[in-house]
C-alpha cells in the first residue's frame, strides 16, 4: 500500500505542478502582451489627435 500511496502522491503532484506551470504561463504572457499594447497605442492616439485622420491618411 505504501508504494500504491506513494504513486499516488506523486500523480497528484505532477498534476498539481502541470496546472501550476500552465497558469503560470498563460498569465505572464498576456501581462506582458497587454502593457506592449498599450505601448504602441498611447503613441499612435496624439498623433491622430494633433492631425485629422484625412490629412494623415493623405500625408502617408
Amino acid at each position: 500500500m505504501k508504494k500504491s500511496d506513494t504513486f499516488l502522491n506523486l500523480v497528484f503532484w505532477v498534476i498539481a505542478g502541470a496546472t501550476f506551470a500552465t497558469g503560470a504561463v498563460v498569465f505572464s504572457p498576456r501581462a506582458d502582451r497587454e502593457p506592449e499594447r498599450a505601448a504602441v497605442v498611447q503613441p499612435v492616439a496624439p498623433i491622430a489627435l494633433d492631425g485629422s485622420s484625412s490629412s494623415m491618411g493623405t500625408s502617408n
